[in-house]
C-alpha cells in the first residue's frame, strides 16, 4: 500500500504532456480515491462529464449498479 506522499511522488512522474501519460496518470488517481480497478478500466470518455467547473466519473460496479463521483483536482 502506498502511503499519500509516495502516490503523489508516482503521479508527479508521470508525463501528462502526451495523452497516454494523461490517461495513465488519471486511471492511477481514480483508483487511488475511491474506485476498482475493473470499473475504471472498463469506463469510457462518455463516462467522464464536466458540470459546473467540476469533473464526474460515471463507472459500471458489480449487477448493473452504477456510480458517479466527483473527481478530485489533482488527479
Amino acid at each position: 500500500m502506498l502511503d499519500a506522499t509516495k502516490a503523489r511522488l508516482l503521479l508527479d512522474r508521470i508525463d501528462v504532456t502526451t495523452p497516454i501519460g494523461f490517461r495513465d496518470r488519471a486511471l492511477i488517481a481514480l483508483v487511488f480515491s475511491f474506485a476498482r480497478v475493473g470499473p475504471v478500466l472498463a469506463m469510457r470518455v462518455e463516462d467522464v462529464d464536466v458540470q459546473q467547473r467540476c469533473l464526474y466519473a460515471r463507472r459500471r460496479e458489480k449487477g448493473g449498479q452504477g456510480a458517479r463521483d466527483a473527481v478530485s483536482p489533482n488527479a
